[in-house]
């Protein structure tokens, strides 16, 4: 018997369906509480820029000799604050590659990414590895290069 449905031409606009819209939504509100996490590091690189511009003084953490001076501690602990906008920019990078149906291996690497950071990574991260190597899905992504490349 032969199958009713017609083949989908790369001229076509592919089937969408909801999934990566809404994971896509789910990443822009990823990557924003990413950023809001950056404040609390960045808090100590303005502590640190302070110490070192001499608006604070920094005498109180005197006590022992051999330690390094305050200044490097602040801005160490601040430098923190790369990593959180790092991840945020590939998850908002992702957002828009989940709803357009492109990068297919980018959006994968980032859900595996997602999952070392517990809780809300972890369930983001695992449903759209879920979603995202179903074939079905899949073929959305090829569909959407086809008609990019066309």
């Amino acid at each position: 018997m032969e199958d009713p449905t017609p083949p989908v031409t790369p001229s076509a606009p592919p089937p969408r369906s909801g999934v990566f819209d809404v994971l896509g939504i789910l990443n822009y509100v990823y990557g924003g509480l990413m950023l809001l996490v950056t404040l609390c590091p960045a808090f100590y690189i303005v502590l640190g820029v302070l110490m070192i511009s001499g608006v604070i003084d920094g005498s109180e953490f005197d006590n022992d000799p051999n330690a390094p001076p305050p200044e490097f501690i602040f801005f160490l602990m601040g430098s923190c604050a790369v990593f959180p906008i790092v991840y945020a920019a590939l998850a908002f990078l992702c957002a828009g590659r989940l709803r357009a149906r492109r990068g297919h291996t980018l959006c994968l690497v980032n859900a595996i990414l997602q999952c070392l950071n517990m809780p809300l990574g972890t369930a983001l991260g695992v449903t759209t590895i879920i979603f995202l190597l179903q074939a079905d899905k899949k073929a959305e992504f090829d569909q959407a290069q086809a008609v990019a490349n066309h």
